[in-house]
């Protein structure tokens, strides 16, 4: 290896041509600008300079990409940056960065090494990739994730809330908020240069709690409806009503989900919110409601069990429609509006209104037992979930087999019931 030249000399075609393998020089002119033959025969351009106690190095390209007169322009534009107190080095970095790591880049990593990681996904994994696309893609997707401002956040956010109606369009904001905060938070933690958190501190919508659940004569109307529709409508509704189940997680139900009886469904940690198993007794009544269990499959599925059903948007435009028809027949008024989770909330709270344990009622929902006692207290409640599933269904069935009361004529007065009895008018025909 020929020995290194500390001399400096102007940096030229001929000085670079004449470069051996291994050799650098440096230039005369401009302090810390170099050129360095590297041992596989190319040569580099450098740039390196003293900054806050540092000595970064700025490469300013191989020659051949670069001509050693474009080299020293480089060189000379970095030393201009640094007397005004400017990091080339770091701002060719971020640049680099910003061409990278978009938002669109930031959300792919997030959803394929967090949310969707093998070993621990989370199960609303493909519906949050679903408001990425819908709602943050097209505003911001495009854009360096150092360059988005509150101000875009803010206007993305407000466009959702716009587009959703007064109804739907701010809890829609609050979670587009919520899940892209989280995906920002991530990636902070990984990227030195993602110093700056652009997402609001609060969310963009105040939101109440939701109470809303069928009372009993709307249970009612939701199970003659389903029949009327027949095929899948006969058993999916049901079976999330009396099961207490989120959405996905009956639709998804699987057979080998089921013990070799069929006597019990495990639904497993990884479908389930909790994050733990949750086994739901498959009772005789309850067993009943359902379709044919297969041997090997989905046992809501309209394809013999190989994909579970979907489209749930247009399965509760049908059923609502059922209910519409069924009330306008009987000359009742139209139900008021409801959601698939209100099934679940209508569990429990049914349950309890006819005498069911709210301990019981809560492990029929899968809710943990919070505190000291869910720490000590280990019991399955599968015997106390059996007997309130059992109860709940048989006391539907009963209130079906009831004839519906005889409107009273137009001249009959009727008088109002006792304020004790209007806890149970409020649920209707329990």
């Amino acid at each position: 290896m020929a020995k290194q030249k500390r001399k400096p000399i102007r940096i030229s075609k001929r000085t670079v041509d004449a470069l051996a393998k291994g050799e650098t020089i440096y230039d005369d002119a401009i302090r810390g600008f170099r050129a360095v033959c590297l041992p596989s025969g190319k040569v580099t351009f450098g740039f390196q300079y003293s900054i806050g106690g540092r000595r970064p190095y700025l490469a300013l390209g191989l020659l051949g990409e670069v001509t050693p007169d474009q080299a020293r322009t480089f060189a000379e534009r970095a030393v201009v940056a640094v007397k005004e107190g400017r990091d080339p080095a770091g701002e060719k970095k971020m640049e680099e960065a910003k061409t990278e790591n978009t938002v669109n880049h930031v959300i792919d990593e997030w959803l394929r090494l967090y949310a969707r990681d093998p070993s621990d996904p989370l199960r609303s994994a493909d519906a949050i990739a679903g408001i990425f696309d819908r709602h943050v893609r097209p505003e911001i997707g495009e854009k360096a994730i150092y360059d988005v401002t509150r101000k875009e956040i803010v206007a993305m956010l407000d466009k959702v809330r716009e587009n959703g109606g007064t109804k739907g369009g701010g809890p829609m904001a609050n979670r587009v908020h919520s899940h892209l905060k989280t995906a920002f938070e991530w990636w902070r933690d990984r990227d030195d240069k993602f110093a700056t958190q652009p997402m609001t501190r609060r969310k963009p919508a105040k939101e109440k709690a939701r109470n809303r659940f069928l009372p009993f004569d709307e249970v009612l109307d939701l199970w003659r409806a389903s029949d009327e529709l027949g095929d899948v409508h006969a058993h999916y509704w049901k079976a999330v009503l009396f099961s207490g189940g989120r959405r996905s997680e009956v639709s998804k139900m699987h057979s080998r989900e089921l013990d070799k009886a069929h006597s019990n469904w495990m639904v497993p940690a990884g479908r389930y919110k909790t994050k733990v198993n949750h086994v739901l007794p498959l009772t005789p009544s309850l067993k009943a409601l359902l379709p044919k269990l297969p041997k090997d499959g989905y046992v809501f599925s309209t394809t013999g069990g190989d994909v579970p059903i979907s489209g749930f948007s247009k399965m509760k435009i049908a059923i609502d429609k059922k209910i519409a028809e069924i009330r306008k027949r009987e000359g009742r008024p139209p139900m008021a509006p409801w959601q698939i989770r209100d099934l679940r909330r209508s569990c429990r709270t049914l349950m309890i209104a006819i005498g069911i344990p709210e301990l019981h009622a809560k492990a029929v929902n899968g809710h943990k037992i919070p505190g000291v006692d869910g720490v000590y207290n280990v019991w399955d409640y599968l015997p106390e979930k059996t007997a309130a599933i059992d109860r709940f269904i048989a006391h539907i069935k009963a209130l079906l087999d009831t004839p519906t009361p005889t409107p009273a004529p137009d001249n009959v007065i009727t008088f109002k019931s006792s304020p004790s009895a209007a806890p149970r008018r409020a649920l209707g025909r329990g």
